[in-house]
């Protein structure tokens, strides 16, 4: 008789056993919270940080120097690079103005997208 379809999990690749949990553990999020389906996903995405670029976005959020909105788009749009470019983009971002003040939104995503462009 030949083996049935793989149940829970067993027999299963780890790749989709990884897929599987992601998954549950974005809609188990969602339906907690309420927070849409894409704003959980970017959040885990950030933190799992499977390929390990964003240790230096990890610290600075934990010492308050970076909100998580702005760690989940240089997260995003930093996903095609190493990791020695992430942190050098991120040293950049993260850094405060001359006067002590932080970059306003406006010009914290033009020079994102300008150092994204300078390390492809």
């Amino acid at each position: 008789m030949a083996p049935g379809p793989a149940r829970f999990g067993r027999g299963m690749p780890p790749h989709v056993l990884r897929a599987e949990s992601d998954t549950a553990a974005v809609d188990e999020v969602v339906l907690a919270t309420g927070l849409p389906q894409g704003e959980v996903s970017r959040r885990l995405e950030l933190a799992i940080d499977a390929d390990g670029r964003s240790t230096l976005l990890h610290a600075a959020l934990v010492e308050g120097r970076v909100s998580l909105s702005r760690a989940i788009l240089l997260h995003q749009d930093t996903s095609g690079l190493g990791v020695e470019e992430v942190h050098a983009i991120c040293a950049r971002l993260l850094a405060r103005n001359g006067d002590g003040s932080i970059r306003s939104e406006r010009a914290f995503r033009r020079e994102l997208r300008r150092q994204v462009a300078l390390h492809t």
